[in-house]
């Protein structure tokens, strides 16, 4: 048995208004001068070669509480993968100081909602220089949008370790 159905067609016209930077501001969200600033505070902490006013930056944006995920960053360090990369603002703080800043680190997008920031990005110069390194973070705000209390971290391991001298070997013998 079959059956024959006739096309459906649906016509429909969006009914929510597009939200006012003013009524977004009201509603408690991140405007995109806010979004903006944050991303430029984050590039700051992890680009300055001036590692006191990275320092004082990453006192004022990131929150007591903050949280850090990344498999990336996980497995370069050796790390189980999916677990918390840090813990604390303390300890985020030391280690990013611990470390080179970032020669280049160039902003390709930035979305936002509310609470949230999405900043994808491209890192060029790190160690040898050999591959740009591109990722994602993921920036959740306090509620009242001033600091950063969690980022998700995503990027290329394979391009930052082969930049940071690690000799990476496929499988069938070929060298990244």
């Amino acid at each position: 048995m079959s059956v024959t159905l006739p096309p459906v067609t649906v016509t429909g016209t969006p009914s929510l208004p597009v939200a006012t930077p003013a009524a977004l501001a009201a509603a408690g969200c991140l405007s995109d001068a806010q979004a903006t600033s944050i991303v430029s505070a984050w590039k700051t902490i992890l680009t300055s070669p001036d590692r006191a006013s990275a320092s004082a930056t990453a006192q004022t944006l990131i929150a007591d509480e903050f949280l850090e995920t990344s498999d990336a960053i996980n497995s370069l360090a050796g790390n189980s993968l999916g677990n918390a990369t840090f813990d604390g603002k303390d300890g985020f703080i030391a280690a990013v100081l611990q470390n080179l800043p970032v020669p280049l680190l160039t902003t390709l997008d930035i979305f936002h909602d509310c609470s949230r920031i999405a900043f994808y990005w491209a890192a060029s110069g790190v160690g040898s220089a050999l591959e740009d390194v591109r990722g994602v973070d993921l920036l959740y705000v306090t509620e009242d949008l001033s600091q950063i209390n969690m980022a998700m971290v995503e990027f290329n391991s394979l391009a930052w370790g082969k930049d940071v001298g690690w000799q990476i070997v496929r499988a069938n013998g070929t060298k990244y």
